[in-house]
């Protein structure tokens, strides 16, 4: 999902623990996903424009999602992020953890800024 502060606190963790970004890659795309959660199909916006993240929310009243079908598509918003340096296998997994933890409190934010 799109979320505010996703970009911000994801980038922050990583400069302020991890000898920055040397790479950060931040697409928007329409996807559809089985009842597991399994990518089974993806595809642009087909927006002439970029999208930036946070616009997101303003898609779906574009109806882009509905222009994919059955009405299961929606739309994600995905971080790529190449490092300035190479981690060994225990700071990959402690990189990963961290990454993780940041997302679930993002997500917290954000639901409460929703309601």
């Amino acid at each position: 999902d799109d979320m505010s502060f996703l970009v911000s606190s994801v980038t922050a963790q990583i400069a302020a623990n991890y000898s920055g970004i040397a790479t950060l890659i931040h697409p928007t795309f329409i996807v559809q996903r089985d009842a597991s959660g399994a990518l089974t199909g993806l595809k642009g916006t087909g927006l002439a424009q970029p999208v930036a993240s946070g616009d997101t929310v303003a898609l779906p009243s574009l109806k882009i999602v509905d222009a994919v079908g059955d009405g299961t598509a929606r739309i994600e918003s995905w971080i790529a992020v190449r490092l300035s340096s190479v981690l060994d296998a225990d700071a990959q997994e402690q990189l990963k953890r961290e990454i993780t933890e940041i997302l679930e409190d993002v997500r917290v934010a954000s639901d409460d800024r929703v309601e």
